[in-house]
Formats: structure tokens, sequence, C-alpha cells
């Protein structure tokens, strides 16, 4: 039985072969994180339920974070500092 290339690609995604990587803010998001304040120089997300921000400053490449972090939260936030280019 032959497939054709779409058949082939929706057979992957179903076996798990070929995964989407997620991109930081949608991992953000799953932790609970929304954007709360952006301007041209920084951008804030927040985590209500956990008394949680994280600033993000764009000129100076600065991180403000406001109380413990948790491993998948630093996870995510080099996550992000990749895809901005800071490291």
């Amino acid at each position: 039985m032959d497939l054709d290339d779409e058949e082939l690609k929706a057979t992957r995604n179903l076996n798990g072969a070929e995964r989407k990587e997620k991109t930081a803010d949608e991992m953000f998001e799953e932790l609970g994180c929304v954007l709360e304040y952006e301007d041209e120089i920084s951008f804030t997300l927040a985590n209500r339920k956990k008394a949680r921000y994280i600033t993000f400053i764009k000129n100076t490449r600065t991180l403000m974070l406001t109380s413990n972090t948790t491993m998948q939260e630093l996870q995510t936030i080099n996550k992000k500092c990749e895809e901005l280019g800071w490291i």
C-alpha cells in the first residue's frame, strides 16, 4: 500500500514520530503565565495565581524575577532567551 505525502505525515503525527517543539510562549501559557505588559523596552509575564512576575528587559538583556522560580519556569525562561537571541 502506497501512502501519499499527506497520509504519511498524518501517520507519523499519530505515532509521535514527528513532534513539533513547543515555543517558549506556549510553555509559559501551560505554566499559567500571561503577557501582563509590553513596550519597546521590556515585557512582563505574570502568573497571578502564584504571585510571580518575570520581566525581560530587551535593551540590556536582563531578567527580573519576583519570587522563587521552578525548574519548569527556568527551562521556559532559557528557551525564551534563546528565541530572543540572547544566548
